[in-house]
């Protein structure tokens, strides 16, 4: 995915070669119209100038898609996360001592109880010790 840097950074890009392409169309055109150039140059310069606009058009278009799909699947991520942290402590707590054991393994944590309610240790774990959850069913 592009970060929002890299995407501002695109957009200008293909936006001044939108720009560049009208300003030397209208160059062109003045120059043919003074005889500085023939009609059979300026329509082939104005030909390649058309194709790079349509070029730096539909980029414009892919990166607008982009950063459309990329708030589509952030508000997605943003649902599932308050989904899965409304239904995660109720699960845990249900489950028995076992399963909660074999569950800490397979995440490859460490579970001990302390002051705050329990310290958890892992890879996937904060510093700060975690409180009890008490929101209990």
């Amino acid at each position: 995915m592009l970060q929002e840097g890299t995407h501002t950074i695109l957009w200008k890009i293909s936006a001044t070669e939108v720009e560049e392409c009208v300003h030397l169309r209208n160059a062109y055109q003045n120059q043919q119209a003074a005889g500085l150039m023939t009609l059979e140059e300026l329509e082939a310069n104005l030909t390649e100038l058309d194709n790079m606009r349509k070029t730096a058009e539909q980029e414009l278009v892919a990166l607008r898609n982009r950063r459309e799909r990329i708030e589509d699947l952030e508000k997605d991520r943003d649902i599932l996360l308050k989904s899965m942290a409304d239904r995660v402590p109720r699960a845990l707590y249900e489950l028995t001592g076992e399963e909660k054991h074999k569950l800490y393994q397979m995440l490859r944590i460490e579970v001990a109880p302390c002051e705050e309610g329990y310290a958890v240790n892992g890879a996937i774990c904060t510093w700060e010790p975690i409180r009890e959850y008490t929101d209990r069913p």
